[in-house]
């Protein structure tokens, strides 16, 4: 056991130059990384239309067609006033304006 601890004595005293040049003088590096808005709306997952043109709807910003994904629904149908977007669990109906039937 004597002998093991003096080994190790030995061992650190003639290495240590080496290994306190390897891990002292190495940078640390973080890679950068992305911060989310917790309250964009399409992190929160409600989109938002904003207009449409051309059977084309403009939705948190960015423009869509039939057929086309936004976050997790795909829109199914444009209208001149709405849209309809559905997934998996349940169907939405977007208004570009208020409308005086829904209470």
């Amino acid at each position: 056991m004597k002998n093991l601890w003096i080994i190790s004595l030995v061992f650190s005293t003639l290495f240590s130059d080496a290994f306190s040049e390897i891990f002292l003088n190495t940078p640390i590096v973080i890679p950068k990384q992305r911060i989310f808005n917790i309250f964009d709306s399409e992190i929160l997952g409600k989109p938002k239309l904003e207009m449409i043109i051309n059977q084309k709807a403009k939705i948190n910003g960015k423009w869509y067609q039939i057929g086309q994904k936004v976050s997790e629904y795909q829109i199914i149908q444009i209208q001149k006033n709405s849209i309809v977007l559905k997934n998996f669990k349940q169907t939405l109906t977007l208004y570009t304006q208020f409308n005086k039937k829904i209470k």
